[in-house]
């Protein structure tokens, strides 16, 4: 597990030092949201432009569980960018409720490729989660997360797809690693200031997988800035959540926005 812990490290700060030319802004795809509520998303910042983003999850794991999120992201370049998320974590686990800041994640993302004429875009990233901050919030583990990206732009409707992996090294000793999995889709249409999208997801664990539908809508200000978005993500199986409510708000500093 070592080997493998040095070459996600590896890759993490070479994804972060390494120098690319900018793509010109005339030739990338539309940058129609900023966040998507399940899976990544293509397009990263700008250079020099930042992002915060922050919301409230409900229905994650069970019914019961809230999630704050407080992300923030910067473009090192028009494609690579790097990010931090604090994941504020209410667990209610019937008598063993637990509340506290979760896995702390460093994340870096390339977008290797960005093209207006074809419509296409792709990248790929790695997360590297750290040990739970607050006892029995998070995972008591090391969290690498490497994932793709695929997008593709058809002028009036939008798809997105993403797919990665979650290996969580425990800090105990004697502790077996976990591989877990993800796929997410999405597509969605402006009708503007407002975005329709439709999303699906299935979360591939050790002892149970979690599949949901999750329609939402985003309404963004003018110059898309900042929007703010809800969805009532559907559980699809026994194991996930039958219902549960994901809302977030994104907003943009410096970068193309200074104009």
């Amino acid at each position: 597990m070592y080997g493998l812990r040095s070459v996600l490290c590896s890759v993490w700060v070479i994804l972060i030092v390494v120098h690319c030319p900018a793509f010109a802004e005339d030739d990338k795809v539309d940058e129609i949201l900023q966040e998507l509520f399940l899976g990544e998303t293509a397009y990263p910042q700008d250079r020099h432009e930042l992002q915060f983003s922050t919301g409230f999850f409900r229905g994650l794991e069970n019914e019961d569980n809230v999630r704050l999120p407080v992300l923030f992201e910067y473009g090192v370049s028009d494609h690579i960018q790097i990010g931090v998320e604090f994941p504020i974590d209410f667990n209610r686990m019937g008598g063993e409720d637990a509340e506290g800041v979760g896995n702390i994640e460093l994340e870096v993302y390339y977008n290797f490729r960005n093209d207006l004429c074809t419509g296409w875009a792709a990248g790929f990233g790695l997360g590297l989660g750290l040990p739970s901050v607050t006892t029995d919030v998070g995972e008591e583990a090391v969290i690498y997360e490497p994932f793709f990206v695929l997008y593709r732009d058809l002028d009036t409707v939008f798809f997105n797809f993403s797919a990665g992996l979650e290996i969580e090294d425990p800090t105990e000793f004697g502790e077996e690693t976990q591989v877990n999995g993800q796929l997410a889709v999405a597509v969605f249409r402006t009708y503007e200031p407002f975005v329709i999208i439709l999303e699906a997801a299935v979360d591939i664990e050790t002892d149970r997988t979690l599949s949901r539908l999750a329609p939402g809508m985003y309404w963004q200000s003018p110059g898309r800035h900042w929007e703010v978005g809800i969805s009532l993500p559907i559980g699809l199986n026994s194991d996930t959540p039958d219902i549960g409510v994901f809302a977030l708000f994104t907003i943009e500093f410096g970068g193309n926005n200074d104009d």
